[in-house]
């Protein structure tokens, strides 16, 4: 049976997030829902934590064969990597309108089914993502894509695809109104959320997780909704709904910004866009979605082992309840965020994200736009969590919606999650 359906809050004071007298962290209280798996809530116990990269490769459909990870280390590597990217889209902005491309152009490198005139092969092979295709005579030299690539005694495809990536936030003709971006209590995971600073995000998903050794219930969204991109402080207060969708602080600080994975500029590795933020069970429901036709709970036991060809489902602020199917893996060698500072600038921070998974809209239809991001992508059949969507192609530039695997949260040690961390019911 679904959980009743969540109903909007008057506007008014913030709501309380204070510790029963007398208790400590160490002793959680049964405050806000009585439930004792979590720790009292006290914003003055939240504590910063450090950052870190955790190596993996995603696996797709009966784990693509090592060779063919191989070429696709193989072709980043002659392509100059993350560094080289970063550094020729800064010096774009010096050069002639006229010259020829280079490696600005290229977004990202994956393993896809190559196409050929919009049509699928049934082979896979290495992707090289670019923002434009343009003929080999306007390229630089050193921007050209290979035709195959060899490893030992065996020659993988290439193929190029336009692309370009950028964050799953609330912007613009995007931000179309539906349930999910009213203000709600308790809030359903696919609801509007956000940092006091950020237009706004999906709720991905409720959580149980270790801080200073400490259980907590967290709100679980990507780093660029609930941290803004490093450009946070640990306590600072989360909105239901985001700010582009009314959302105003204090009055409605539905969490507190608890733990991120800092995202590292200038060509490091990073392998998350995730955060969480610490909430109280009486404010939040673990039901996915305000309908109960489309909506769902999860089950919590998570699939670490996405494949392509699996199909899957999300629930998010803007489009709500959508199917898609894996259709690949890509890294991004110079991926672009714009957040807001706290004297109000909007800053660009250009990072390298790589493993991730690419998800495509059945039928034609986009899985995602600006807004979802955040939620949580769960397998359609078993609504086992899959991954936690972050970005998706800009207009004109193809229909990917971009996700970071369940793997790789939770190899992150500063989130603190484990297999047993999702949460489907109190």
């Amino acid at each position: 049976m679904p959980s009743p359906r969540p109903q909007r809050r008057a506007r008014g004071a913030a709501a309380t997030f204070s510790s029963e007298p007398g208790r400590t962290p160490a002793q959680p209280a049964p405050e806000g829902g009585g439930d004792p798996r979590f720790a009292a809530w006290d914003p003055d116990a939240a504590t910063a934590q450090g950052a870190g990269a955790y190596p993996f490769k995603v696996l797709a459909k009966g784990k693509p064969l090592d060779e063919l990870l191989e070429a696709l280390d193989k072709v980043q590597e002659e392509m100059g990597g993350a560094a080289a990217h970063i550094e020729a889209r800064a010096q774009a902005v010096l050069t002639p309108p006229d010259a020829p491309w280079g490696k600005e152009n290229i977004v990202g490198y994956g393993i896809t089914e190559k196409r050929v005139r919009g049509q699928y092969t049934g082979r896979l092979g290495v992707t090289i993502f670019v923002k434009e295709k343009v003929p080999k005579s306007e390229i630089q030299a050193s921007a050209v894509a290979p035709p195959d690539v060899s490893v030992g005694n065996k020659v993988f495809d290439t193929d190029v695809q336009i692309a370009n990536p950028a964050p799953r936030s609330a912007v613009g003709a995007f931000a179309s109104a539906t349930d999910l971006q009213q203000q709600l209590r308790p809030a359903p995971c696919g609801s509007s959320v956000g940092h006091f600073r950020v237009t706004a995000g999906t709720l991905g998903a409720l959580v149980v997780y270790r801080n200073g050794g400490h259980k907590r219930l967290g709100i679980l969204s990507n780093n660029h909704i609930l941290a803004n991109v490093n450009f946070s402080q640990i306590g600072d207060n989360i909105l239901q709904p985001g700010a582009a969708d009314g959302g105003q602080d204090p009055g409605d600080r539905i969490a507190i910004l608890d733990t991120f994975v800092r995202l590292v500029p200038g060509g490091a590795a990073n392998f998350v866009d995730a955060a969480i933020a610490w909430t109280k069970p009486d404010l939040v429901s673990p039901f996915f979605g305000t309908d109960e036709e489309t909506g769902f709970k999860i089950d919590p036991q998570p699939q670490l082992d996405p494949a392509i060809g699996m199909r899957v489902r999300k629930i998010g602020r803007t489009t709500g309840h959508t199917l898609g199917i894996i259709t690949g893996t890509t890294s991004f060698p110079q991926f672009a965020y714009d957040p807001v500072d706290e004297n109000g600038r909007r800053q660009q921070v250009v990072v390298a994200i790589e493993n991730q998974l690419i998800i495509e809209g059945l039928d034609g239809d986009f899985f995602s736009q600006g807004g979802d991001s955040g939620s949580l992508i769960v397998e359609a059949d078993t609504l086992r969590p899959v991954g936690l969507l972050f970005a998706g192609d800009t207009p004109g530039h193809g229909r990917r919606t971009y996700a970071t695997p369940l793997s790789a949260l939770l190899s992150a040690s500063e989130l603190g999650l484990d297999e047993n961390s999702f949460v489907d019911a109190f």
